[in-house]
């Protein structure tokens, strides 16, 4: 697909979309000093992106840049009949459907319809005289979608925080070993809204301040759970700190709208995850 949009001169959809941008901002000014958790997945973004570009070399840089983000910006996927081991071998472009924006409330959801070759847009409510077509492009978060595409939503219950990082600051090598042994060390994330903490970051918590009465299956005590809530009202003031630095340290001039809105919801879901804390007591 990329060899088609960079060779394809005459197509009128191809020479529309030439005059677009659809590069994310933060590709653009990738010097930007950003928050640590941004950074790693703009690492796995742009390792995916250098995969792809080495194999394209004798194309220049603008070029290619133009028509990969074309298509991460703008693609969709379908069901092949023939299987490929490639996950970007079903990728294609659709004149139309690609306007169609992301919501977090779609009222279509789109599929490809196998028997007649098409891809088709179903509406899932009512919609008004001069409303917009959305659907929902994948649960994603903020972050992620600052980084595929690089816009992101006022208010979107995906948001995610992860807390690896103030984890390995908290712990010792030792209990890091130990909850990895139990396969612990996932889903280390608090969320937006009203959700539950997750067993894994229940555990590692309690293993700071218990770790020789630790069992990595039972149920924190009465006696343990006012300790949980203490140790993780501390763990919380660490990771605000540790937001407010990053944001603080990521002075850009581009991107201040997004910096923002990433901020309040880093700040939220620490607010959010303080509240829902007061259920294990």
């Amino acid at each position: 697909l990329i060899i088609y949009l960079l060779e394809e001169k005459t197509n009128p959809y191809i020479e529309f979309l030439r005059s677009i941008k659809s590069i994310p901002k933060w590709c653009l000014y990738s010097n930007d000093k950003y928050p640590r958790q941004l950074i790693d997945k703009m690492k796995k973004h742009l390792n995916k992106y250098n995969q792809s570009r080495n194999k394209f070399l004798n194309y220049t840089n603008d070029h290619f840049q133009w028509a990969y983000y074309t298509i991460n910006t703008r693609c969709v996927h379908f069901d092949m009949e023939i299987s490929s081991k490639d996950q970007d071998d079903n990728l294609c472009l659709i004149p139309y459907l690609d306007f169609v924006n992301h919501s977090i409330e779609p009222n279509t959801i789109s599929k490809f319809n196998s028997l007649t070759r098409s891809y088709e847009i179903h509406t899932i409510k009512s919609i008004n005289y001069n409303e917009q077509i959305t659907f929902l492009y994948n649960p994603h978060s903020n972050i992620d979608l600052f980084i595929e595409y690089g816009f992101v939503l006022l208010i979107n219950p995906y948001n995610q925080l992860n807390i690896e990082y103030e984890l390995e600051q908290l712990l010792s090598n030792e209990q890091i070993q130990i909850i990895k042994s139990f396969n612990y060390w996932n889903s280390l994330e608090f969320y937006s809204g009203n959700n539950d903490i997750s067993w894994t970051i229940i555990k590692t918590i309690e293993l700071y301040s218990n770790q020789y009465n630790w069992s990595p299956y039972d149920d924190l005590s009465i006696k343990n759970k006012y300790k949980f809530n203490d140790n993780i009202k501390q763990f919380l003031i660490i990771v605000k700190q540790n937001i407010e630095k990053d944001f603080q340290q990521w002075t850009t001039n581009y991107c201040i709208q997004e910096k923002n809105i990433l901020y309040k919801d880093f700040l939220t879901i620490i607010h959010d995850t303080s509240i829902v804390i007061q259920k294990y007591i």
